[in-house]
C-alpha cells in the first residue's frame, strides 16, 4: 500500500463510515485489502483488485461495474429489488 493511502485511511479512519477497497497491481499477491481493512478497522463492503495486464487491455470495465454493483446492493438494497 503506498504511504499516500496508509496515510489517508489513518487520519480519516473514524469518519469513514463505510469503506469499499480497489487496487491496481502490477505482479506479485498482496494483503493490502486485509491491511486497509485493519487499518479502517472496519470491513470493507467491496473489493476489487485489478492487474495490470487488464488495464492495458481494457478488460477490467464488466468487473468494475460488478464492484460498482455489489456496492449499491448493499448500500441501498430496497432499490437493488426494485430493479431486479
Amino acid at each position: 500500500m503506498s504511504s499516500a493511502v496508509r496515510t489517508y485511511i489513518h487520519q480519516n479512519r473514524k469518519s469513514l463510515k463505510t469503506v469499499a477497497f480497489f487496487c491496481t497491481q502490477d505482479g506479485s499477491e498482496s494483503n493490502v485489502f486485509k491491511e486497509m481493512e485493519s487499518l479502517c478497522e472496519k470491513a470493507p463492503l467491496a473489493t476489487l483488485k485489478l492487474r495490470k495486464k487488464e488495464v492495458k487491455k481494457d478488460e477490467y470495465v464488466h468487473r468494475v461495474k460488478q464492484f460498482i454493483a455489489e456496492i449499491q446492493s448493499v448500500k441501498n438494497p430496497s432499490t437493488n429489488k426494485e430493479r431486479k
